[in-house]
């Protein structure tokens, strides 16, 4: 029988301090996709952060979605 997989993202900020976005690995701990930190002008970076959030997320729904497909 297949083994249940999960995907776990975890999003942090304080607005105009930080932001991080996280995600689980298999082996449990928490990477860091990505960091932003006041001093880098989130506000201009705003949309850029965005879309790299999105191209992971949807990185990992390409996956999931092949590999249900595939079967």
């Amino acid at each position: 029988m297949p083994e249940e997989k999960e995907l776990e993202i975890k999003i942090k900020w304080l607005n105009n301090e930080f932001f991080v976005m996280e995600k689980k690995s298999q082996g449990g701990d928490w990477i860091k996709v990505v960091e932003i930190q006041e001093n880098a002008h989130i506000a201009a970076l705003a949309e850029h952060l965005k879309q790299l959030c999105l191209a992971d997320i949807t990185a990992h729904l390409d996956a999931i979605m092949s590999e249900m497909t595939a079967s």
